[in-house]
């Protein structure tokens, strides 16, 4: 038959599919230089076209069959066929693809000795054949696989697996397996085998092969550890609607208890999320405090409470949450996971903020929870605190002004609480002559006032104090640009702002005392103000210099911030007493410091040093490395005070990661306490992870303190990925 005839003819009658690619009317033929047959095919011009590329193009006009024959390439957008030779039967809109028949749509292909497709139904059949999803890495192999579905399969002699590789390192094999795409896959006498070698027999597997959110059982977790016995956890998950969902996951230890995961997930708009997860114990194990090991189990009823939610972020009227509470002070010592086992304390808040022009509104409330306290019941908890506050506008030419007022119940269980008010109105003239000096006189007036609720043996006490503030800030910035012509970065910009601030302080009227938290809590852990530590004597009479710089580059990265350094000091005009017997004329020298020139090193911390006792008083610095086979070390020193004020941790932090030969890792985590000079905890692990699991055994060595009885234990972990974990067990060796 002659071209103009077959076009004739595909102009009046539907041509065919397959799997997902449809040929509609509309052809023209040609031929590349190769001398292949090359069609273009396209249903109306809105259709994407389909190209195919053939040795041989035949059509029996009697069976009316188009013969596809040579190296056959069909391709439409991202979905293409390979084969020998494609047989298209335009009658019923069926085909079959025969010899070497590979099929691929984006990154997911199908291949197999022939490939049997029908376009009305999207059925077909697979002989000899491989699925591979990408978004998965998942294989399916069977001797037959079929679909019987929009997204159902039916194999025989199939099986699955996440492994790369012939053959795979794990796979599970069944007489007939059935997978239904964002469900799960189903598979009746099933082997678990290594490489080849079976292992492991169940008559009966459900495996999760998800798209999209599902609700219905995950993977269940088991194990064993000599302190808490046999661990089982079958988690659910349940799939609310589109914007919620939840997991609960029921659980128990052999020698603790039962106990229960469970996390809910919710969003509400694009400005509106949220969510909660709780994890409880019914720990059936106690211990005397003579034999206390790491661990006091202080309660039967333990649980720990985490959570947030944002609403209408961004919006003039906002609010957030975060909650983190625990109901005893040595469950996240216990139980908890990187460094929530050695965090000294949790703090809960909440914030309701509304914006109106240039005034702000703030009510909200802080609570702690102390860790490093046998008991919370002195720590000062806000509940709540109002905020108003105008932001800096001009009032009247050149001046500006602001102003703060504060009210504040501070609360606690024992000793002196009650409520405070505070405000602060602030006067300033920003001045700027040409772009090479800026200059700012402040001044500022705060009234202080307080009802002090003494402890019931006490006179309860009424406390006000005025302060005056005024200042001048005289600041510079100096720039340049290089062209240091470095490979991947064109330019770099340095920065230089020094300034020198004249701040004058005075009491005038009032005691010089206060019994209630006055500057915003927390107080962090540390006692530290936001503003890098400062938590400096109110009455002062002092010029700070401070000097802050920045080197900026601009490369094939785009526009980074490279490095800063931020240092400030005070000399005393009066002395600084810093709460001390002895005053002093220069204040504690503070440091901010930020590096990370290049992904593979980042330093960066902050530090308060005491250079007359040739001391650091507060540091929190880290160190990390690492190199293009991602070896990486860490060193982190935190210096930190307790909420009450005494110093509870002066630690160093460490941790190695080395990718030794064959897909092995030598991996460290140790924490050292420079107060009481020990170890805290040496963690050694040996890893092994290939391309689809990972086996890792763990030595950990630890104590809470100096002097407690170290438990020695050691853990091994398997995880199967696409599986998730499927065993972890542990022993105490002392």
């Amino acid at each position: 038959m002659s071209t103009s005839a077959l076009f004739r003819h595909l102009t009046a009658n539907t041509l065919l599919a397959f799997t997902i690619v449809c040929l509609w009317a509309g052809l023209s033929e040609g031929k590349d230089p190769a001398g292949k047959r090359s069609l273009i095919l396209s249903r109306h011009p809105k259709a994407a076209p389909i190209h195919i590329q053939a040795d041989e193009v035949t059509y029996n006009y009697r069976t009316q069959v188009i013969t596809l024959r040579g190296t056959v390439i069909v391709v439409q957008e991202d979905a293409r066929l390979e084969a020998d030779e494609v047989i298209l039967d335009t009658k019923d809109n069926s085909g079959e693809a025969r010899g070497n028949a590979r099929f691929y749509h984006g990154k997911d292909r199908l291949t197999g000795d022939s490939i049997t497709f029908h376009m009305d139904t999207r059925k077909g059949v697979v002989i000899n054949g491989q699925l591979f999803l990408e978004k998965q890495h998942f294989y399916v192999a069977g001797r037959r696989i079929e679909k019987v579905g929009e997204s159902t399969y039916i194999i025989e002699r199939g099986s699955f697996t996440t492994c790369d590789g012939t053959p795979p390192d794990w796979s599970f094999r069944g007489r007939k397996v059935d997978i239904t795409l964002g469900g799960f896959a189903t598979a009746e006498e099933v082997t678990f085998r290594v490489r080849d070698v079976p292992i492991l027999y169940v008559p009966y597997l459900i495996y999760p092969v998800k798209r999209e959110r599902q609700t219905g059982f995950l993977l269940p977790d088991f194990g064993h550890s000599s302190r808490d016995g046999l661990l089982l956890e079958v988690p659910f998950f349940w799939a609310i609607s589109r914007s919620a969902d939840a997991t609960f996951a029921p659980r128990y230890l052999s020698r603790r208890g039962p106990g229960l995961k469970a996390e809910f997930r919710k969003i509400l708009s694009p400005v509106s999320s949220g969510e909660v997860s709780v994890e409880y114990l019914n720990d059936s194990k106690r211990e005397d405090e003579e034999d206390q090991g790491l661990f006091r189990r202080t309660k039967r009823n333990r649980y720990h409470l985490r959570g947030w939610s944002d609403l209408n972020k961004g919006r003039p009227l906002s609010a957030f949450l975060r909650l983190d509470l625990v109901g005893d002070r040595d469950f996240l010592q216990e139980f908890g996971k990187g460094k929530d086992d050695s965090l000294p304390y949790l703090e809960s808040r909440g914030e309701l903020l509304w914006k109106m022009d240039r005034t702000v509104i703030r009510p909200r409330f802080r609570y702690f929870q102390d860790l490093t306290s046998p008991d919370d019941k002195t720590t000062f908890q806000v509940l709540p605190e109002v905020e108003f506050q105008t932001l800096s506008g001009p009032l009247r030419g050149l001046l500006y002004g602001s102003f703060l007022g504060t009210f504040r119940n501070s609360w606690r269980e024992e000793g002196s609480r009650g409520l405070s008010g505070k405000i602060e109105p602030t006067l300033f003239v920003p001045l700027q002559w040409k772009n090479y000096l800026t200059v700012v006189p402040e001044i500022a007036l705060r009234e202080v006032a307080e009802y002090v609720e003494e402890d019931p043996e006490e006179t309860d006490d009424i406390f006000h104090q005025g302060m005056a503030k005024a200042s001048l800030k005289v600041a510079t910035r100096l720039e340049k640009i290089f062209a240091p012509g470095w490979r991947g970065l064109g330019k770099l910009r340095h920065t230089i702002e020094p300034s020198i601030t004249y701040l004058w302080t005075e009491r005038v009227h009032g005691e010089d005392r206060r019994r209630l938290p006055f500057y915003s809590l927390p107080l962090s852990f540390a006692g530290e103000a936001p503003d890098l530590f400062l938590d400096l004597p109110e009455e002062q009479h002092a010029i700070w210099f401070g000097l802050t710089t920045h080197l900026d580059g601009r490369g094939t990265f785009g526009l980074a911030r490279l490095a800063s350094l931020r240092v400030f000091q005070g000399y005393g005009l009066q002395d600084f007493d810093d709460g001390g017997d002895d005053g002093r004329p220069w204040s504690d020298l503070y440091g901010e410091m930020w590096i990370h020139p290049a992904p593979f090193f980042h330093l960066g911390g902050r530090v308060r040093y005491d250079h007359s006792n040739n001391e650091v008083v507060r540091s929190n610095v880290r160190l990390g490395l690492r190199d293009h086979r991602r070896d990486s070390i860490s060193l982190e020193w935190r210096r930190q005070s307790a909420m009450g004020g005494e110093e509870e941790i002066n630690s160093i932090n460490a941790g190695l990661r080395l990718n030794l030969v064959r897909k092995f890792s030598f991996i460290y985590n140790g924490v050292y306490d420079r107060v009481e000079n020990f170890v805290i905890k040496n963690e050694f692990s040996i890893q092994y992870q290939p391309q689809c699991w990972l086996a890792r055994l763990t030595f950990t060595d630890e104590a809470g303190q100096s002097g407690q009885k170290r438990e020695q234990r050691i853990m091994f972990f398997l995880s199967l990925f696409g599986l998730g974990p499927i065993g972890q067990w542990s022993a105490v060796v002392q």
